[in-house]
C-alpha cells in the first residue's frame, strides 16, 4: 500500500540573478548562489506487510535530495 503526498514547504535552492550593474545588458554576467524558495516536496508513505512502514520525502526542484 503507499499514499502520496505532495506539499509547499521552503527549502534551500541554488538560483541565478545578473550581476551588479548588469541588468539592462544583452547578454548579462549571471551570478549563482543558493536562496530559500518554496518548492513542492513529494511525500511517499509505503507500508509492506513483511517489512512495515516506510516514509520518503524528497522535493521537485533539482537538484533534488531525498
Amino acid at each position: 500500500m503507499m499514499l502520496i503526498g505532495i506539499a509547499q514547504e521552503r527549502a534551500s535552492v541554488w538560483r541565478s540573478w545578473p550581476a551588479t550593474g548588469q541588468e539592462k545588458a544583452v547578454h548579462p554576467y549571471m551570478e549563482l548562489g543558493r536562496q530559500t524558495a518554496f518548492a513542492n516536496h513529494l511525500y511517499f508513505y509505503m507500508w509492506d506487510p513483511k517489512w512495515g512502514p516506510a516514509f520518503i520525502k524528497t522535493n521537485a526542484y533539482a537538484p533534488s535530495p531525498i
